[in-house]
């Protein structure tokens, strides 16, 4: 078995697990941010909404200038994880995500 990372629903709130062979929650959190590139929808981080937000203004200045369309979506508590694991692990699917999330059109959990 490899490296694994996944969010799990625990609690009513949303719990991310990383690691290999046994992997160890790494936080719980009761909404998800994702920050992508609109233009090519590249997901470049996702996690607790405060540390993404902090991550972007971190590297901001040093991202390549191509990549100025930056945006930071923060899903629901109810979004479903099967949703966010798929976005996590399919390239370029975060701005159907955020479409979706953004219409209400999906099942809440």
């Amino acid at each position: 078995m490899g490296y694994t990372h996944e969010y799990r629903r625990e609690y009513g709130n949303i719990a991310f697990y990383a690691g290999s062979f046994t992997p160890e929650l790494q936080f719980r959190t009761n909404t998800v941010a994702v920050l992508y590139d609109q233009d090519g929808g590249t997901m470049l981080k996702h996690g607790e909404p405060d540390k993404v937000r902090q991550w972007l203004k971190k590297y901001e200045g040093t991202l390549p200038a191509e990549m100025v369309r930056l945006v930071v979506v923060e899903f629901p508590a109810d979004y479903p994880v099967s949703d966010l694991n798929a976005m996590i692990n399919t390239s370029g699917s975060a701005p159907f995500h955020v479409d979706r999330a953004s219409k209400g059109d999906y099942k809440p959990e």
